[in-house]
């Protein structure tokens, strides 16, 4: 199940947000949105590709665990297709390990979901501003 935004405004931000638990990836995405955020979100991996080709996303923010693959392959598939995206994982602890995947992967950043749904939210509202 995908969740689509239906602003149509160039200059908006794209995001997408890979997460297994539909409840978090939808409460963040309706967060982002009420910044002025086009979103998309969904469960897996090959579904957050598909939707990159479609829209070319400035950010995603990507769970570690997705339905179908590991979220740091994940990023690192986005990575090689799309160089000027950020990549954002969420991970449930920070460990040294994660961080070292973390930048083999590419990714720009590491959040904790500890930090919340709105936490995590604004932590890539941050990164929009940059």
């Amino acid at each position: 199940m995908h969740e689509t935004s239906t602003s149509a405004e160039s200059r908006t931000p794209k995001i997408l947000i890979a997460h297994p638990d539909l409840s978090y990836r939808t409460a963040v995405a309706w967060f982002l949105r009420q910044h002025g955020c086009q979103v998309t979100a969904t469960g897996s991996g090959a579904s957050l590709r598909d939707w990159a080709r479609t829209c070319h996303p400035y950010i995603c923010l990507i769970a570690d665990r997705l339905d179908d693959e590991s979220g740091f392959l994940t990023c690192a598939k986005l990575r090689m297709e799309f160089p000027q995206s950020r990549m954002l994982l969420l991970v449930e602890r920070i460990s040294p390990e994660d961080e070292r995947f973390a930048r083999y992967a590419g990714a720009e950043g590491i959040l904790r979901r500890q930090e919340g749904m709105r936490g995590v939210a604004e932590r890539v509202l941050e990164q929009v501003a940059v």
